[in-house]
Parts: C-alpha cells; sequence; structure tokens
C-alpha cells in the first residue's frame, strides 16, 4: 500500500461524489418528538384513569366488607335480644 492512498480515498468520498450524508432533517427530529410527546400523554392518561379506577376497587372492597361485619354484629344483636326475651 502506497502511502496516502487510503487517506486519498476517504478525502475523495469527502469533496465530491456522496452528497447523501445520511441523517435525519431538524423537521424530522421535531416530528418525531412530538409523536412521543403525545404518546407518552396518552399513555399518563391511561395509568391515571387506571389508578382512580384501583382505587375505586380498592375502596368499594372496603366498603362490602364494612357492611358485611355491621350485618353479622346486627344478626347477633337480634339473636341475644331473642334470647334474653324467651328466657
Amino acid at each position: 500500500m502506497e502511502k496516502g492512498v487510503l487517506h486519498g480515498n476517504i478525502d475523495k468520498n469527502r469533496k465530491g461524489g456522496n452528497k447523501n450524508q445520511g441523517g435525519y432533517t431538524l423537521v424530522e427530529l421535531i416530528v418525531v418528538i412530538c409523536i412521543v410527546l403525545i404518546l407518552a400523554g396518552g399513555a399518563v392518561f391511561g395509568v391515571m384513569t387506571w389508578i382512580r379506577w384501583s382505587q375505586f376497587k380498592e375502596q368499594n372492597e372496603y366498603a362490602k366488607t364494612l357492611f358485611s361485619a355491621a350485618q353479622n354484629h346486627l344478626t347477633k344483636c337480634q339473636m341475644y335480644q331473642k334470647n334474653c326475651v324467651s328466657n
């Protein structure tokens, strides 16, 4: 290999023959960023809706437990009163 042949090929590609540099334009990058932001906004909205739904379900289960405990307690009180009256 002659000295400077490798460098000569690189310079030749830079100077004239290859106009396509293979990058993205600023407009393309801005469009992609906008699309990503829109998708992220939709994901945040979905997560917030899911959190509210899960909190509602948790509170609903808690209310069912309290209602069941109150019914049990009321039933025991009514049975106790019937036993006291019959004696």
